[in-house]
């Protein structure tokens, strides 16, 4: 047995129980043809948060035709519940606390109607109006729960019973409604539709002068974009090739600074609330009070939205904004119940198959191949990296009172990679805002060479004053340098250049 499975034991038995995600999808294999896997997947989050791992794999030239693929799942999964799992003479709980999926799979694991149909929200009872598509008026209808769902109270909105009814968990409060499809998938890419390719009776979109500018200004930003971003703005000519991250990073972060004086003022506002309300939901370091805040704004959202655009504009996606603040009182921060890790691992699963020949055999092969070669590498949650070679010159500013110094190109603090370059050398070191110009250690302490802003105001002021959620608009970086250990750091910034200053957002997690 090696390491890191001794700490995971040591770990599980230490709480006694074992909290599982459940994610299912499909996903084509390959393009010329309609083959396609439709994998169970897995992750721990309690009481560590895990990778996610594959519990079962389906194959067939379509989805599957109904939910039988589901049995060995549940009758593994009941056993487990009823008889807890034995670890060295410890007998281990298990439950799920989320399943996380999209809109089609959650009907159909759920055997309920899908999201074009009159009673497809899976949170409330609102009915839908035709209007040329499924829109959803926002209204105060009564909301769904675990019990109702069981009895089928609505017979408009179930097909049939499911076998995740006999698990023990709730069908509705259990289901997250996952924001990577929902909102970065969903709303912004509408959003950006209809600044781009909406009916011209709208009078929405935006002139060719209006988006070559906005394309110009998110290409000016690529060397501000932090490391743990994983792809560069792409101008909006390309929208239609976006991946989720990227209408995530648009809507967090380069949205709210290429957008200002481009946009419509009402139109960047109705922007601003869905961007603060769902930075909100995403902010681990925010006070839960800030739930209540963030939904309010959610629901002047919509209902701006339905003003701005139209109430024939209030599909599926958009009127669940509403609801999001649920899963953000149960599970905290909206990034812990995304599918964001899910998606990412089946793009890996993919790239196990070779050859079109037995496809499902492939990935069971590779999979059991790399369970076998697990290593006793234990990553360090605080460590320093890419030392500068003995002997290499650094022109990195060293203070005389700290004497010969270890100086070092970056550091990674907590999954965080700071370093002294453009786009990862912001970041809170106590009440500064400041700008890292070197890295130092002396005698097993860290130490940061910082300037500091002098000059911190609000970026903006509707629909709340951007400071009092951590995200400023600095300017009058000192000439001063600043010397403080890594304890006094806080957390890392992104910073982007607006006019005569920079915009800088707390880092949330990417």
């Amino acid at each position: 047995m090696c390491l890191v499975e001794c700490i995971i034991i040591l770990a599980v038995k230490e709480a006694g129980m074992l909290s599982l995600q459940l994610n299912v999808d499909g996903v084509q294999v390959f393009k010329s043809t309609n083959g396609q896997f439709w994998p169970v997947l897995g992750k721990i989050d309690k009481p560590f948060t895990g990778q996610p791992f594959v519990i079962g794999l389906f194959y067939g030239t379509s989805k599957p035709s109904s939910l039988e693929f589901l049995d060995d799942l549940c009758n593994e999964y009941t056993t487990l519940r009823e008889n807890g799992i034995l670890a060295d003479g410890t007998v281990i709980s298990l439950s799920i606390s989320a399943v996380v999926c999209d809109a089609p799979a959650r009907a159909f694991l759920k055997n309920i109607k899908g999201h074009t149909s009159y009673s497809a929200c899976e949170r409330c009872t609102e009915k839908g109006v035709w209007a040329g598509k499924m829109t959803f008026p926002v209204s105060k209808a009564a909301h769904r729960t675990d019990l109702s769902f069981l009895q089928m109270d609505d017979s408009e909105h179930h097909r049939g019973a499911t076998p995740l009814a006999n698990l023990g968990f709730g069908l509705v409060s259990t289901f997250v409604l996952d924001y990577m499809h929902l909102i970065c998938l969903g709303v912004v890419r509408r959003l950006v539709w209809l600044w781009l390719c909406s009916p011209l009776e709208l009078n929405r979109r935006l002139s060719a002068r209006q988006v070559a500018e906005i394309s110009d200004n998110l290409v000016i930003l690529k060397p501000f974009i932090p490391k743990e971003f994983a792809r560069k703005p792409r101008p909006l000519s390309e929208w239609q090739r976006w991946k989720a991250t990227e209408f995530r990073q648009l809507l967090l972060y380069t949205g709210p600074v290429v957008f200002a004086s481009k946009l419509p003022d009402v139109v960047y506002h109705n922007f601003l609330l869905l961007s603060v309300g769902i930075y909100l939901l995403l902010n681990t370091r925010s006070d839960g009070s800030f739930v209540d805040y963030a939904e309010e704004l959610l629901v002047a959202f919509v209902n701006h939205y339905s003003a701005l655009y139209g109430s024939n504009m209030l599909v599926y996606n958009v009127h669940n904004v509403v609801h999001l603040a649920d899963d953000a009182r149960k599970y905290g921060s909206l990034d812990s119940v995304s599918a964001f890790c899910f998606e990412n691992f089946l793009g890996k699963l993919v790239k196990l198959v070779h050859k079109p020949c037995q496809p499902l055999q492939q990935v069971v092969r590779r999979l059991l191949e790399r369970r076998a070669l697990i290593t006793d590498n234990v990553g360090c949650p605080s460590s320093l990296c890419d030392t500068v070679p003995r002997g290499e010159h650094h022109s990195g500013f060293v203070p005389p009172s700290l004497g010969l110094c270890r100086q070092f190109r970056c550091i990674s603090v907590n999954g965080m990679y700071i370093s002294c370059t453009t786009g990862d050398n912001c970041a809170a070191v106590d009440n500064d805002v400041a700008v890292i110009r070197n890295i130092l250690e002396k005698d097993g302490t860290v130490f940061l060479v910082y300037q500091r802003f002098s000059r911190l105001e609000d970026f903006f002021t509707y629909p709340t004053q951007s400071s009092k959620i951590g995200i400023f608009l600095a300017s009058e970086l000192s000439s001063e340098l600043f010397v403080g250990t890594l304890a006094s750091f806080k957390v890392k910034n992104v910073m982007l250049p607006f006019r005569k200053g920079y915009v800088v957002y707390p880092l949330l997690n990417c």
